[in-house]
């Protein structure tokens, strides 16, 4: 894979940072990276946590994707239809667990898609 390929999908690229709950489990996410094209359609939230810049039930939504990311050991695509915003949009969200030594996660890749809704 080239890194000039990847040049055009940097802006839509995340990085967050896993906050662990006193059971293991993920219980929020610091943002160290938001891309451009993101920050620009929703919001920048860089050095927020996810609990922190999204309403409760969004928020619920990618903690619940990210640990489930982590239970399979793999990516997962959360996928929303976003009405409140417009154009409207149908938001492809993929949220790839990253982990340094091979068992423990201690970053998450996110790549966001919009795709319009008629």
């Amino acid at each position: 894979m080239s890194p000039v390929a990847l040049k055009a999908y940097l802006p839509w690229v995340s990085l967050i940072e896993p906050l662990w709950g006193g059971d293991g489990r993920l219980a929020d996410g610091r943002v160290t990276l938001h891309g451009s094209a993101v920050a620009g359609a929703y919001s920048e939230i860089t050095h927020k946590r996810v609990r922190e810049a999204h309403k409760p039930d969004v928020a619920d939504r990618v903690i619940a994707s990210m640990q489930h990311a982590i239970d399979i050991r793999s990516a997962v695509i959360g996928v929303s239809d976003e009405r409140h915003v417009m154009p409207h949009v149908r938001l492809h969200i993929l949220y790839m667990p990253l982990s340094e030594d091979g068992e423990t996660v201690n970053r998450f890749f996110s790549y966001v898609r919009l795709d319009p809704l008629d």
